[in-house]
This record gives C-alpha cells, sequence and structure tokens, in this order.
C-alpha cells in the first residue's frame, strides 16, 4: 500500500514538472547565457579590457633579475718566466635591473584613452547584441505562435467542410442535391486539406527557427492573448512580460527618430570607436617623440682568478631622440586618419539604416493597427453573411457554392486578424529595438 502511495506521488511530481513549460522570459534568460553569438561579443570585450591592460602596463616599471657567466682564458708571458702562463676562469655577475619611461611624447596615454573608448564601444556592442537576441527571440516565438493559431483556424475549417461535404454528400445520394454540389464541397474540402497541410509545415518550420536560436523547444502557450497585450490588459505571465517590453513605445515617428538617434546602440558604439580613432592619430604623431628612461641597477661581478669582486649600483637616465625614422610616423597617422574616415562614413550609414529600421517598423505598427480594425469589421460582417447565406441555401435560393465562398471569406478574414495582431506586437518589438530601447 505504501509502495503504491509513494508510487503515485511520485508520477504526480515527474508529470508535474514534465507540465511546466519555461516562460518567455526564461527563456531571453537562457538564450543569452548560451548563445554563440553572446558569447563571441563578450569575448571580444575581454580581449579590448585585456588591451587597455596591456597599454596601461606603460606606466609601470618594469623589473628583471639578470646575471651572466662566463668561461674565459688568458695566455700571457712574464719576463723571466721560462714559459707562458696560461690561466681558466668563469667569471660571473648578477643583480638587479629596474626600468621605467619617463616621457615619451604622450604615447602610453593616447593608447590607453583609446583602449578605453574601444572598451566603452565594446560595451555598447554586447548590450546591441543583447538587445537583438531578445528581439529575435520574442519575434520567433510569436511567429510560432501565429503559425500554431492559423493552423488550428485552419484544422477547424477542415473539419466543418469535411461534415458539409459529407451532408452534401449524403443529400446528393437521397436526390436533394446534385453531383454539382458534390463535387464543389469535395473541392473546398481538398483546398482546405492542402491548406492545412502548408500551416503544419509552417508550424514546424517556426520550431526549427526557434530551436536554433534558443535551444529550447516551442511550447504554445494557451494564456497568451495578444489582444490582452494590444488592450493594455495584460493578464499571464507572458503577457506581462511582453507588455512591459512595449508599453513606453514613442507617441509619434518624430519622436521614435529623436530617441534612436541619441539612444540606438549601434550609434553608440560607433561613437565611442571615433573617439578612439582620434586617439591612435595622436598615438601616431607621436611616435617620434624624444624618450627619457631611467634605469636602476644593483648587482654583483665576481671573478675567482683575479681576487676582483666587487657590488655595483647605478642610477642611468636615457634620452633618445629620433632623427629620421624612415616617414614612418608620417604614413602612421595617415593610416590613423583615413580609420577615423572610415569610422564616420559608418556613423553616417549607420544613422541612416536606423532612421530606415524606425520609419520600417513605424510603418508595419501603423498598418497592423489599421488591418486590427478592417478585419474585426470583416469577421463580423463574415459571420453575418454566413448565416444568412446557409438560412438562404436551406431554402433553396442559394447555391452550395455560395455557401462555400461565404465560409471561405470568414476564414480568410480570421487568418488575417491573427497576421495582424501578432504582427503588431512584432512590429512594437522591431521599433524599440531599433530605437535602443528594448531593455532586459
Amino acid at each position: 500500500m505504501k509502495k503504491n502511495v509513494f508510487l503515485a506521488v511520485l508520477f504526480l511530481v515527474c508529470t508535474s514538472f514534465a507540465a511546466h513549460a519555461d516562460s518567455l522570459n526564461e527563456i531571453i534568460g537562457y538564450t543569452l547565457q548560451s548563445n554563440p553569438e553572446m558569447a563571441a561579443v563578450q569575448a571580444q570585450k575581454k580581449a579590448v579590457s585585456a588591451q587597455k591592460g596591456r597599454f596601461s602596463s606603460g606606466y609601470k616599471p618594469r623589473v628583471d633579475l639578470v646575471g651572466d657567466v662566463a668561461a674565459e682564458r688568458r695566455e700571457y708571458t712574464v719576463t723571466g718566466a721560462p714559459n707562458e702562463i696560461k690561466e681558466d676562469e668563469t667569471p660571473y655577475s648578477y643583480g638587479v635591473r629596474a626600468q621605467m619611461n619617463l616621457y615619451e611624447g604622450g604615447k602610453t596615454l593616447y593608447a590607453v584613452r583609446a583602449a578605453e573608448y574601444r572598451e566603452k564601444a565594446e560595451d555598447s556592442a554586447v548590450a546591441e547584441k543583447r538587445s537583438d537576441l531578445v528581439y529575435r527571440v520574442i519575434r520567433s516565438y510569436l511567429d510560432y505562435m501565429d503559425a500554431v493559431d492559423v493552423q488550428t483556424l485552419r484544422r477547424n475549417n477542415a473539419d466543418v467542410l469535411r461534415a458539409y461535404y459529407v451532408e452534401t454528400r449524403d443529400k446528393a445520394a437521397l436526390g436533394r442535391g446534385t453531383s454539382t454540389d458534390v463535387a464543389q464541397a469535395e473541392a473546398r474540402l481538398q483546398r482546405a486539406r492542402a491548406a492545412l497541410t502548408q500551416a503544419d509545415m509552417s508550424v514546424s518550420n517556426a520550431q526549427e527557427a526557434f530551436f536554433r536560436l534558443t535551444g529550447k523547444t516551442a511550447e504554445y502557450d494557451k494564456t497568451l492573448s495578444i489582444r490582452s497585450i494590444i488592450s493594455e490588459k495584460p493578464e499571464s505571465e507572458n503577457e506581462k512580460f511582453i507588455y512591459a517590453l512595449t508599453k513606453d513605445g514613442p507617441r509619434s515617428l518624430e519622436a521614435a527618430e529623436q530617441t534612436a538617434e541619441r539612444e540606438n546602440l549601434k550609434i553608440k558604439e560607433l561613437n565611442e570607436r571615433e573617439n578612439a580613432a582620434r586617439e591612435n592619430i595622436k598615438v601616431s604623431k607621436n611616435t617620434s617623440s624624444p624618450s627619457l628612461d631611467l634605469s636602476l641597477y644593483a648587482g654583483r661581478q665576481e671573478k675567482p682568478m683575479m681576487m676582483d669582486d666587487y657590488t655595483n649600483y647605478q642610477a642611468k637616465l636615457a634620452l633618445t631622440i629620433p632623427l629620421y625614422d624612415a616617414s614612418t610616423s608620417h604614413y602612421k597617422s595617415e593610416e590613423a586618419a583615413e580609420q577615423l574616415n572610415v569610422v564616420r562614413a559608418q556613423i553616417d550609414n549607420m544613422k541612416a539604416a536606423v532612421r530606415e529600421r524606425v520609419r520600417i517598423a513605424w510603418n508595419d505598427l501603423r498598418s497592423h493597427k489599421a488591418e486590427i480594425d478592417y478585419a474585426q469589421a470583416q469577421i463580423r460582417a463574415n459571420e453575418k453573411a454566413l448565416s444568412g447565406v446557409r438560412d438562404e441555401a436551406a431554402h433553396g435560393s442559394r447555391t452550395t457554392l455560395d455557401v462555400l465562398n461565404a465560409q471561405q471569406e470568414l476564414l480568410d478574414s480570421k487568418v488575417s486578424l491573427a497576421h495582424a495582431e501578432y504582427g503588431m506586437i512584432k512590429s512594437y518589438v522591431a521599433l524599440m529595438n531599433a530605437m535602443g530601447t528594448l531593455k532586459y
């Protein structure tokens, strides 16, 4: 008995875990941690931070433990000595040397500043990739939900047409219909089945796209209502999450463009790269600057045979003034200046591209809003028309084709409404992403 109770509890626990579906918020969090694109930009940021540390080392001294050993042989003669004298010895020395640059024209200062600007650029690149992934996950998820909703509409329509076909066929068998009616009903049924197959494939494709992006299997959320988000009355967890991302959208196209020019993360990244390019020009111009270095040394040298041992302390200032460097600094300066021009051109191009993205998203948003209104009106009219056509057909004043056409028009208006509702939310998210205000 106890064993059966334990198994029952275990089954309930397992099924409850199996039934749990990750929320959209959880899926996005998992994606940001595991997506290779995100890992790549984060690794690039770390590389730039390390580069900044390497340049900063120019402010620090270098300390080395030095030593050397040699093998020497001396051969000489002494007046009055019968034979040549030969001596072998191994003199050696050891000590500590510290070196530090005192002045080099500001190359280290400018190189560190350039690295700091590049680090800020990488921060913006990471934030931009993060925002882009959030947008792509939401869009992919809504694509899947849209595909499933359309699939449901197609399946329901196929079921209705199958029942209508059977009814028409039975009536014809009893002499209350014609073979033309049966053929028309069958044709529409086969058309509906083909559309359902296409809808099935659309769902499968949306699942594959979502899995490739997130590593998670897309699951249909029955609690998610796009209309609740549009009407600003979210209830479920996913509804509240999507609404929170889109609720602060711009009220006008002009406001959207101004925000995008100020907040777009790609533009911010390029602005920092422009600052870094300016500092690189300063580095290049100071390549041939004078250099002043300080060197300190403390060591001991020993020569066993000569009994010549001594301790050496040395402090040395070394000044280097380049006179001619084969025009290296000139060409480096030209290269750095052109790199600055490249970045400026990229900024102009990016501003135009961002403006285009904002306008496209804004126009899509307006279009989908209008489509929703039109589709809702169409559904109301088509439902009324279908009801009337069915009544008239029952009294013989309408044909089977009239009923099938009315049924198809109602289905088309419902599919249009589903596409428009999901499209409106996707346009909102796309607009926020283009503006640089899609925060997670």
